[in-house]
């Protein structure tokens, strides 16, 4: 399966490694933008209006907070990414 590693958890922001294995669902829930930067492999990114981004190693992507469900998918074999993101508000 998937994998997370909580890296960095900060008041300020939040960076976790994710290890793609199988589509994996995220959620920009319009309190934070996430931060996508892929480190192996290759990484497909399946957004809400069915436009599908490929991120190859050493690129990043900017997700905007309102842009609700998106879908993570290897395509490559040992693809890893990490997430940047702001905390939620206590």
């Amino acid at each position: 399966g998937n994998g997370l590693w909580r890296l960095v958890e900060c008041e300020h922001f939040h960076v976790h490694k994710l290890d793609v294995h199988n589509a994996w669902t995220q959620r920009c829930d319009g309190t934070s933008f996430h931060i996508l930067t892929c480190i192996a492999g290759e990484l497909g990114i399946l957004t809400p209006d069915g436009k599908e981004e490929r991120l190859p190693v050493g690129e990043f992507t900017l997700l905007p907070a309102a842009l609700g469900v998106y879908t993570l998918t290897p395509l490559a074999e040992m693809t890893t990414a990490l997430k940047v993101f702001l905390p939620a508000m206590k």
